[in-house]
């Protein structure tokens, strides 16, 4: 799971190395929540 976000969508940054420290938002149980959020970004920026 973290292999397929390894770079942030919304600024570019390599985010592999920062896992250990900030972002339990990685763990395979919150998949389905970091889509959702992938989700509204994504239409957010569209309509911007």
């Amino acid at each position: 799971m973290s292999e397929l976000r390894s770079i942030c969508r919304t600024c570019g940054k390599n985010v592999t190395n920062l896992q250990g420290r900030a972002t339990k938002l990685f763990n395979k149980s919150n998949y389905h929540f970091i889509s959702i959020l992938e989700n509204i970004t994504d239409m957010y920026v569209s309509r911007i």
